[in-house]
Formats: C-alpha cells, structure tokens, sequence
C-alpha cells in the first residue's frame, strides 16, 4: 500500500472533498489517511467511495486511545472501552476491509512514554487484532546524534507495532540513512524489514520514500517507513 498518501476530506467543506474526490479518482493515489469522524453517515459515505475504487484507509487514532495531560500524551483510563465502541461500529460495514489499521504521528515527540506507547498500541492490538498499527516518529528516536529531551524507541516499545516510519528535514544524506540503517538493526529479525543498502535496491514492497516541500517552509521533509511484521 505505496505510493502517494491522501488526506480526508472535512465534513461541510466543499473543496476539501473535490480535493479527496480528484485524489481518489487519480492513479497516483491508493491509501488515504483519516482522522475519525464524528459523524458516521458521513464516514460511511467517504468510505464506501475508497472501498468501492478498491483503496484503502489508515485512521487517526490518538485522540481515542490517549490524552495530552501536562507534559504529553497518556493512555485514556476508557480505552479499552472507546475502542471496543469503535469496533461496534465499524466491524460490519462492508468498506471495513478497506481499513488497513490505524496511525499515529511521532508520539514521544509529543512527550509520550515509551511505556504509554506500548500500553495503547497493545490495546489497539487487543481489540483490533486483524489490523495494522502504523507509527511515524521524528527521526531524533532513531538517531542518538539528533538532539532531543524525549525518550528514544528501542526494539520492546515495537511489540505491538507492525509498520515504522520517521519524519526528517534537510537534503537527503548520511543523517537521513544513519536513522534509517539505526531503524532497520532495531528490528533486525522481524520478516517485514532489511537493510537498507544502495537506495538502488530498495524494496519498494516494504519500504517507501517521500520528499515534499513542507508548506510552513521551504525545507524538504523525508519520511521512511518499513514493515516490522513480529
């Protein structure tokens, strides 16, 4: 599920769904990213049309797992129970196939724990076991040479994680496959990951690479991402 992502549309506003629609209806695009919505016949509608043109979802899932208190992210005493009221309802629609499984975008950035990391992905895990769970980091939790006062990955905060990325900004070089190669070796071992070697070679079945120019500056941003599949 490669190439390039697409962002949901907003419920109410008209050109965020041409966008989505022209997105869709493109060959370049085969796998969107959703935040949950709140309204479920108009999830249902923007779903059906993914599933019907056979592609595929990734939902937004930190507002239902965690909570931002103080100083970052902490897993919600009501998970479980969010997450099973999700379940409820969205198990048996019929675009439910189309749902590769959920995200989240660089969490111990965010200032969440490792240990929180775990507990809500597990979670995930638990209630959603036939799912994905796909975690974007800054690339700083891969690279001890990126300075940052939040906790790094290390492989046992992976457990219940089955697709890894990082973000990172600047002209693609050493620092960029340093994080990557540091990446890959953490998870040395499991079936969905292998090293890096020449950019040549990659296999783009498991493993991707995007440039853009982010819209806040003009610097480019990369993000790489890789199965892990314990």
């Amino acid at each position: 599920y490669l190439g390039i992502m697409g962002l949901a549309p907003t419920e109410g506003k008209t050109d965020t769904i041409q966008t989505f629609d022209t997105q869709l209806n493109s060959d370049l695009y085969n796998v969107f990213l959703f935040g949950i919505p709140g309204n479920e016949g108009f999830m249902d509608e923007q779903m059906n049309k993914i599933f019907e043109k056979g592609k595929h979802v990734w939902f937004y899932i930190i507002d239902t797992v965690w909570v931002y208190e103080q100083t970052g992210y902490v897993v919600r005493e009501d998970a479980y129970k969010r997450l099973y009221d999700l379940r409820k309802k969205v198990a048996n629609k019929k675009w439910y196939d189309a749902l590769l499984g959920f995200h989240i975008d660089e969490p111990l950035l965010a200032g969440m724990t490792r240990a929180d990391l775990v507990k809500g992905t597990k979670a995930i895990n638990e209630v959603f076991p036939e799912k994905r769970m796909w975690v974007n980091f800054a690339g700083f939790a891969f690279n001890e040479d990126l300075s940052s006062s939040r906790e790094r990955m290390n492989r046992e905060t992976g457990k219940y994680i089955s697709d890894i990325s990082f973000d990172l900004y600047g002209e693609f070089g050493d620092t960029i496959l340093d994080t990557w190669n540091n990446m890959v070796n953490m998870f040395d071992g499991c079936s969905g990951l292998t090293s890096i070697g020449d950019v040549s070679n990659w296999n783009i079945t498991n493993k991707w690479n995007i440039k853009h120019v982010a819209r806040h500056s003009n610097s480019s941003a990369y993000r790489l991402k890789a199965n892990i599949l314990f």
